[in-house]
């Protein structure tokens, strides 16, 4: 069948927690990663902590707040991550990735939690 013979019979829509979920998923596989900084507004409200998605068309951004171990190369960290949240974006939702943002905000000794918050609600 060829794409100008195709019927539209419905539409997917992926929520922003689901792009959440991938990128925290994501960045906690990095070595380094201990977890990710929320603010007190977003535990209330119920969003994702230390995420933040922007959508546009078919393109998406994303930010990270992230929590990494005393030590670590925080630029190849950076790196590792990025390429990790928007690879994994693009392979499971065919979304254009425009930025994935990090932020470090906060660093902890090797097996210390620090005030890292590592899930996403």
């Amino acid at each position: 069948m060829t794409d100008e013979r195709r019927e539209t019979i419905g539409r997917v829509e992926v929520s922003d927690r689901v792009y959440s979920e991938i990128a925290r998923r994501e960045a906690q596989k990095v070595r380094g990663v201990v977890g990710l900084q929320g603010s007190f507004v977003e535990a209330l409200t119920g969003r994702a902590r230390g995420i933040q998605v922007d959508r546009t068309g078919h393109d998406v951004s994303v930010e990270l707040r992230l929590c990494v171990e005393y030590g670590v190369n925080i630029p190849a960290l950076a790196a590792e991550v990025r390429e990790r949240v928007a690879s994994a974006i693009r392979q499971m939702t065919g979304m254009r990735v425009r930025a994935v943002n990090i932020h470090v905000d906060a660093i902890a000794e090797p097996g210390d939690g620090g005030d890292a918050q590592g899930d996403n609600g």
